[in-house]
């Protein structure tokens, strides 16, 4: 009998869901055929125009757009770690990949809202610079410079070869949506931070 998608509880939904992409791969892969496409669905994904709005106060228009982009990736992962129970240690490195995009995001951020006050620097800060140039400077908090460190080092193992430990249950669901929170509170911060304000004399 056909599932009443309207009326069925969620819990009813989401087994028959889960049931059809079962069987689906098992066709597909019993029989060889092309990868079949499943349509996302629309209106889970932030548009542009949405994520620039809340980085109008970084200045530069291609920077602002790129961030923008990366935003959208980080709500198509939040949708699929919000759906899927996905197991293994897959699950753990998904979580780990959707974690540090959201820490690379605020990299990006922190650079932008600092180029934008220092035009005429020629180095390039490092990630661990520039979160301790914003607490200098006044644009966040000490909590939330000390918070960013933290999570600074979850993003260095970006680096496979670097890791000292075994990943495959390392990163979690708390551990991702602490830095979802803490992406929230810089964007805050730098959004509300004095625009005139200006590092001191050296």
């Amino acid at each position: 009998m056909p599932v009443d998608w309207t009326a069925s509880p969620i819990a009813n939904l989401v087994s028959e869901l889960g049931q059809g992409l079962q069987s689906l791969e098992n066709h597909i892969a019993a029989e060889t055929l092309p990868p079949a496409k499943i349509r996302f669905p629309r209106g889970t994904i932030g548009t542009v125009r949405h994520f620039e709005h809340r980085l109008r106060f970084l200045q530069d228009d291609v920077v602002k757009r790129n961030i923008a982009y990366t935003l959208q990736l980080t709500d198509v992962n939040q949708w699929l770690i919000n759906r899927f129970d996905l197991g293994l240690s897959a699950g753990s490195l998904f979580m780990k990949q959707a974690t540090i995009t959201v820490i690379t995001v605020m990299e990006a951020i922190l650079y932008a809202d600092w180029s934008q006050r220092h035009r005429s620097a020629k180095r390039i800060p490092r990630f661990v610079e520039l979160i301790d140039l914003a607490g200098r400077d006044s644009r966040i908090s000490r909590p939330l410079q000390s918070e960013l460190h933290k999570v600074r080092d979850i993003r260095n193992n970006i680096h496979l070869a670097r890791v000292g430990e075994a990943e495959g249950r390392k990163y979690d669901i708390g551990q991702y949506r602490h830095v979802v929170l803490l992406q929230q509170r810089l964007i805050e911060a730098l959004a509300n931070a004095d625009p005139e304000k200006r590092p001191p004399a050296t």
